[in-house]
C-alpha cells in the first residue's frame, strides 16, 4: 500500500509539476508577517484609513490622458502595529518615522484637517475654519493642494476650499505626455503639439522619466520615448511607471500545493475508486510575482523568487527557501540571506534602516538598507525607529534610546511600554506601565506628565503641537501639555 501511495504521489507531481515555476512552496502563500506581540499594553494605535481612486481621464485630442491612481493615507501613528492582511504580493511593513510632507498648506494657513458632525473641513491657525467641514474625505496631497471627496466625486481644493488642478495633472502638461483621438493614442508635447499620430491602442501608464508603455496596434506591450520611438519590448503586459530608474512588473505562475495534493492521495489511495481531480478539488494556484527592470528594460530582478517586495530608494527585500535577503537596486546583494523576519511597523525608509528578526531565537537586529551592514551592537525584543539620529530598544520593562550613529545608549525609560515617533521634532511621546502618557525630550528628560488614564490616544509632534484624544474628542496640546484646540473634533490630523 506505501508503495501503491508513492507511485500515486509522483504520478501526480509529474502530471502538474510542469506548471509549477522555480521557487514554490508547501502551501498556498498566506499571511506575511508573523511579529509576535509580547505586551498586553500598550499605546492606543489611532488609525482612520481614507481611500478612494481617481478616475482615468480619457479626452480627445489636443488633451491629456492620466492613468487611474489611488490614494490613501494612514492617519494616526500607533507604536505597535497588528499582522497585516492576507496580501497577493508581499508589502512592506508600515515605515517609522514618517517623513513630513512639505509646508505649503501651513505656510498658506492651515493647522489641522478635523471631523466634526461626520464631516472634515480645514481649520486655520488662528483657530477658524479656512474650509468649513463639508467633506466625506479629506486629506493633504502637496504643493498646498488637499484631495476632497464627497458623494462619490473627488476634488483638489486648496487651504480655502477653491477648487485646483491636481498636482499631477499640472506636472503632466508640462511634460510629453499621452493624449487620446478616435483612433487611439499619440505623444504630445507641452505645447499642445502632436509628436506622434494616435499609433497605439492602449496607454498602460504614464509619461515618466522619459518612457510610458503602451500596447501597439499589434498588441506588443512596449516602452516608448519621448519621439514614440520603441525602446524594448516589456517582459509584461502588467507594468508600472518608471521611478528612479526602475519600474516594476508582474507574472502570473501556477504552481502546485502539495499539501491538499497529498492529503488528497492519502485519502483516496485507500479507495478502489481511485482520486478524480474536478474544478471543486483544485492541485494548483495561481501566484501573481513581482520584478523589476531598468531603462533598457534589462531585468534587474527577476520574478523566480517566492517573494519580492516593494522597491525602496536603497533597493529591496527578497525572500526565497525560507531566507530573507536585500539587494540594492541593481540586484546586488547588500543583506546576505538569513533566518530574518521583517518586523511590522520596523522599516525605517527615511533614514534607511530595518529592523529584522531571527526567527530562532526572536530577537532584534538593526540594518542600514544603504550599506548592509548590522548597525546594532546587540539584540534587542523590540525597536522603535523614532528620528534619523535616535532609536529606541525594549528590554524588559524598560525602553532604552540609542544613538543611531554610533549605537551607543543614550537614556533609560524604565517602566515604559511604548513610544512614538520624532522624526525631526524635538519631542514625543511615551507610554508607562502606569497607564500615564509622557512627552520627553531627545535626551530622555520628561517635561509633561498627563494624569493617567486621562488621556485616550496620542498622535506624533508636528511643528511642536500633538494631537490628543481625551473623554471622545479630539483637541491640539503642545509641548509642554497646554491646550492649543480645545477637545471638541471626532478627528486631528496636523498639516
Amino acid at each position: 500500500m506505501i508503495r501503491n501511495y508513492k507511485k500515486i504521489f509522483l504520478l501526480m507531481l509529474l502530471l502538474y509539476g510542469g506548471a509549477a515555476l522555480a521557487g514554490s512552496g508547501a502551501t498556498e502563500p498566506a499571511t506575511i508577517y508573523t511579529h509576535r506581540h509580547r505586551e498586553t499594553a500598550k499605546v492606543t494605535v489611532t488609525e482612520s484609513r481614507t481611500s478612494t481612486t481617481a478616475r482615468t481621464e480619457t479626452v480627445r485630442r489636443g488633451r491629456h490622458v492620466q492613468a487611474g491612481a489611488t490614494w490613501a493615507s494612514e492617519l494616526g501613528a500607533g507604536v505597535y502595529a497588528g499582522r497585516q492582511p492576507k496580501q497577493g504580493l508581499p508589502l512592506l511593513p508600515m515605515q517609522a518615522p514618517v517623513k513630513p510632507a512639505d509646508d505649503r498648506a501651513y505656510e498658506a494657513g492651515a493647522l489641522a484637517l478635523v471631523k466634526e458632525d461626520g464631516k472634515w473641513g480645514i481649520l486655520g491657525k488662528h483657530g477658524r475654519f479656512t474650509t468649513a467641514p463639508r467633506y466625506d474625505r479629506l486629506q493633504y496631497q502637496e504643493d498646498g493642494v488637499f484631495v476632497a471627496g464627497w458623494e462619490g466625486k473627488t476634488w483638489h481644493i486648496t487651504t480655502y476650499g477653491k477648487v485646483v488642478t491636481a498636482p499631477e495633472i499640472r506636472r503632466m502638461k508640462e511634460n510629453v505626455h499621452f493624449y487620446h483621438a478616435k483612433k487611439g493614442y499619440g505623444l504630445m508635447a507641452p505645447s499642445g503639439q502632436p509628436i506622434t499620430p494616435p499609433i497605439f491602442s492602449e496607454v498602460l501608464t504614464p509619461f515618466q522619466e522619459g518612457l510610458g508603455f503602451v500596447k501597439t496596434g499589434k498588441g506588443k506591450v512596449v516602452a516608448v520615448d519621448a519621439t514614440g520611438k520603441t525602446v524594448f519590448v516589456a517582459p509584461s503586459s502588467r507594468v508600472k511607471p518608471f521611478v528612479h530608474g526602475l519600474a516594476e512588473f508582474r507574472r502570473t505562475q501556477h504552481r502546485v500545493n502539495r499539501g491538499r495534493l497529498a492529503g488528497m492521495v492519502l485519502q483516496n489511495s485507500f479507495s478502489a475508486a481511485g482520486m478524480t481531480i474536478t474544478a471543486a478539488t483544485p492541485v494548483t494556484y495561481q501566484s501573481e510575482k513581482r520584478g523589476y527592470m531598468d531603462r533598457s528594460g534589462k531585468i534587474v530582478i527577476d520574478t523566480n523568487y517566492d517573494a519580492v517586495y516593494p522597491m525602496t530608494e536603497w533597493g529591496t527585500f527578497i525572500s526565497h527557501q525560507g531566507k530573507l535577503r536585500f539587494v540594492d537596486r541593481q540586484g546586488k546583494i547588500l543583506i546576505p540571506p538569513g533566518a530574518y523576519r521583517l518586523v511590522p511597523q520596523q522599516l525605517d525608509l527615511v533614514s534607511g534602516r530595518a529592523a529584522l528578526e531571527d526567527k530562532k531565537t526572536g530577537r532584534i537586529t538593526v540594518w542600514s538598507l544603504a550599506t548592509g551592514k548590522r548597525l546594532s551592537a546587540d539584540t534587542y525584543e523590540a525597536v522603535f525607529f523614532l528620528s534619523p539620529s535616535l532609536w529606541a530598544a525594549k528590554e524588559g520593562r524598560s525602553l532604552v534610546l540609542i544613538q543611531a550613529s554610533t549605537g551607543t545608549p543614550q537614556a533609560v525609560l524604565p517602566d515604559t511600554i511604548g513610544i512614538l515617533p520624532s522624526g525631526e521634532e524635538d519631542y514625543t511621546w511615551v507610554y508607562g506601565t502606569d497607564n500615564a502618557y509622557r512627552i520627553i525630550e531627545r535626551t530622555g528628560r520628561t517635561v509633561y506628565t498627563a494624569a493617567p488614564q486621562t488621556l485616550q490616544a496620542v498622535k506624533p509632534f508636528r511643528r511642536g503641537l500633538s494631537a490628543v484624544k481625551k473623554e471622545g474628542k479630539w483637541g491640539v496640546v503642545d509641548s509642554r501639555g497646554r491646550i492649543v484646540v480645545p477637545f471638541l473634533y471626532e478627528a486631528i490630523e496636523l498639516v
